[in-house]
């Protein structure tokens, strides 16, 4: 067997070998890695709990405010400023550095 034949023999199993290995990995293990992602994720709890007292009308403006300004701050830290709203409603956030010597 030469080196050529060797090549040609290995590809032609390999490839689909791995395609199909790939597939089935992702469409059975993502969904139990997501899932169990979810399970250990606090932030999706609180906002979700959150979502669900603000549906029902027990949040208070404090504590509205409070999430809306953790929100923002998540969105300025990672470059998105663009997704924060612009009306009269959303807390403006203080420049960084501003009040770190309160601590």
């Amino acid at each position: 067997m030469n080196l050529p034949l060797f090549i040609l023999f290995f590809v032609a199993l390999y490839v689909p070998t791995a395609i199909t290995l790939g597939v089935w990995h992702r469409k059975h293990q993502y969904s139990v890695e997501n899932e169990a992602l979810l399970r250990q994720n606090w932030m999706w709890a609180w906002i979700m709990q959150y979502q669900i007292r603000l549906i029902k009308g027990k949040t208070n403006p404090k504590e509205d405010d409070y999430v809306i300004s953790y929100l923002n701050e998540i969105l300025v830290r990672t470059n998105k400023g663009e997704l924060v709203g612009k009306d009269d409603n959303v807390t403006q956030l203080p420049k960084e550095g501003e009040g770190d010597d309160k601590k």
